[in-house]
């Protein structure tokens, strides 16, 4: 089981400085970061993976002041096949990253490039394996980060509130919405001249169209048929325009 602790930033000379002794120290190459980072782990954590690998039963921690011997280098090397991955799974949804294992040693000052005096992000995580397990951390200088330092500072974008009410209330104001509709059946082109000469009495001559063509607020939008229904004038409608065709007809309008 791994759980995260919470990240903290310090001078890179305070983390090594807390770092348990023979502690294993990974320097990280982190694309396109112009940097390294360092990848530190408890020799606890070592050397129960190695424990629970052999089907040991309790892991139980090993000698503090010694070094690691070849199977338990390559169990390192199988550790860190595996934590890379994740650790650049972690950081995908801020930043794809590929790291890669530049060099690794229980010196931190002969893994890493970075100045002792610089300051570093650090993220820790604890690993619990058959009873025992411990730490590791990953450093990573500050001024790498700027680009993505509001990001990180946000953490994860909050899930987006359900507006699904207020969606349906506003579609249903908007469908109840007044709309002015007309039904025209006839039309006449006439002259300026004519139509001020026009008096009480006059007839006016519309070649009808055999179909009506209504209008809402203005565009045309159905062609029908003009008839009555229950002693009142009507109009069946037959057909909705097309789009271009509700430009043409409302250009005659």
């Amino acid at each position: 089981m791994v759980s995260s602790r919470d990240a903290q930033t310090q001078e890179f000379r305070e983390f090594v400085h807390g770092l348990p002794a023979r502690a294993s120290i990974c320097g990280l190459e982190m694309a396109p970061l112009a940097c390294s980072a360092a990848l530190a782990l408890d020799p606890s954590l070592i050397f129960a993976v190695v424990e629970s690998f052999f089907g040991g039963g309790r892991a139980t921690p090993g000698p503090a002041n010694r070094d690691l011997t070849p199977t338990e280098r390559r169990m390192l090397g199988s550790l860190l096949d595996l934590l890379i991955p994740e650790l650049q799974a972690a950081w995908a949804p801020v930043l794809p990253l590929q790291m890669s294992v530049a060099s690794s040693d229980v010196d931190p000052l002969l893994v890493s490039l970075i100045d002792p005096a610089e300051m570093v992000l650090v993220h820790s995580y604890e690993v619990a394996v058959l009873g025992g397990g411990g730490d590791f951390r990953l450093a990573i200088p500050l001024p790498a980060l700027q680009g993505v330092w509001p990001t990180l500072r946000g953490g994860v974008p909050a899930k987006a509130p359900d507006d699904s009410g207020w969606r349906s209330a506003l579609t249903s104001r908007v469908l109840q919405s007044p709309l002015s509709m007309r039904a025209i059946v006839a039309e006449k082109v006439s002259s300026l001249r004519q139509v001020l000469g026009l008096q009480a009495g006059d007839v006016l001559v519309f070649d009808r169209d055999e179909n009506a063509r209504l209008e809402v607020d203005g565009r045309a939008l159905f062609i029908g048929e003009f008839g009555v229904s229950n002693g009142s004038n009507a109009v069946s409608v037959t057909r909705r325009l097309k789009r271009g065709g509700i430009g043409e007809t409302g250009g005659r309008s």
